[in-house]
């Protein structure tokens, strides 16, 4: 739990280095960290290697109050872009503001070479890293045990400077009147959610007037084709899709939630199987070889399926936090929407 000023804290910090080349210097580091009363976090053990084990370094290092970078004679392992995890993870924490506390090797060239890159890429990357590093506020150590020394005391002179929020011990942070009052809170937010849950169980008002159910809409999206002998890009409208039908697409995605690129995605997908199931004879020219690909809804197309869902009181806005650096929008079934679409995906007895 996070802290109030007058509770006594401890601090979360973040080391991120290569880790196999510095196990000794990150276990005197660690150390020291420990003999100030504060607790090390770090991914070195979680190879990123897709977005999400990336979600949860950066939220790891958004939960840490300072992070501490170590930076020895190898560059590390580096995504498709050829950017090593240990320097996302310093431009990351640099980027959202995370007080950094950086250590260069003195003599990289003298390190063995067991402990060096091993190509000349590798080498280039990492001196053009630690070039980087060194334009900010950083120190130099040669042993294990002088980082361990340097980390205690820069460690001490920032929490002077800038100390942070901090973590404390859950039955420390609040008197006994806070802990009745957020009871109270969390009766009344209970209360709450069975009162809207209620409300939004009902056919919502109004809606009558919307097309709906097995009404058919027009959507207009492009393809690729491929025939005997052609190539052709393909932009089409057609009206045999129903609400029922883009909504039975739809809907089970957003029972938790669901991102609005998963939703397109999702309508693409509607689009390449019934396109194929149903007029490809048509669209191809009767070439039965022809293949169809590349399917993508129009935006406005897109749009008119948000704003129909919405306004038959299907889907809302999620309104889960997310990371500050999440752009997506996010959508969630309402209360009647699950119901809705329960009646039209669960399996029914004969």
């Amino acid at each position: 739990m996070r802290v109030g000023p007058s509770q006594e804290v401890r601090y979360q910090v973040f080391i991120s280095s290569t880790f196999l080349d510095l196990q000794d210097a990150r276990e005197e580091a660690i150390q020291a960290i420990l003999e100030l009363d504060c607790f090390p976090a770090g991914m070195e053990l979680f190879p990123a290697a897709n977005d999400e084990k990336w979600d949860l370094i950066k939220a790891v290092i958004d939960d840490s109050d300072y992070y501490i970078l170590i930076v020895g004679g190898r560059y590390g392992s580096v995504d498709e872009e050829g950017i090593s995890f240990t320097e996302k993870e310093y431009d990351y924490a640099v980027e959202t503001g995370t007080p950094v506390l950086a250590f260069l090797h003195a003599d990289p060239d003298g390190l063995p070479k067991r402990d060096t890159e091993a190509d000349g890429e590798g080498s280039a990357r990492l001196d053009q890293f630690r070039e980087k590093v060194s334009l900010r506020m950083c120190k130099y150590w040669s042993t294990p045990a002088e980082l361990g020394s340097v980390v205690s005391r820069s460690l001490i002179k920032t929490m002077k400077n800038s100390p942070a929020k901090g973590w404390v011990r859950a039955d420390q942070a609040m008197t006994s009147d806070q802990i009745v009052e957020m009871e109270q809170l969390r009766r009344q937010v209970a209360e709450f959610e069975k009162e809207r849950f209620e409300e939004g169980s009902h056919v919502p008002d109004g809606i009558d007037e919307f097309a709906q159910g097995a009404d058919e809409t027009e959507l207009t999206y492009g393809f690729k084709a491929t025939g005997s002998g052609f190539i052709a890009d393909e932009y089409v409208s057609a009206d045999e899709f129903t609400w029922d039908g883009i909504f039975s697409y739809l809907g089970p995605a957003m029972f938790d939630e669901a991102s609005e690129t998963s939703l397109r995605s999702l309508v693409n997908k509607m689009l390449e199987e019934q396109t194929i199931e149903r007029n490809q004879k048509e669209i191809d020219g009767g070439n039965s070889t022809a293949e169809l690909w590349g399917f993508l809804i129009d935006n406005a197309s897109f749009d008119k399926v948000k704003v129909q869902l919405v306004a038959l009181g299907l889907m809302s806005k999620s309104v889960k936090r997310h990371g500050v650096n999440d752009k997506n929008t996010y959508w969630s079934l309402t209360p009647y929407g699950e119901q809705y679409v329960m009646r039209l995906k669960a399996e029914r007895r004969e």
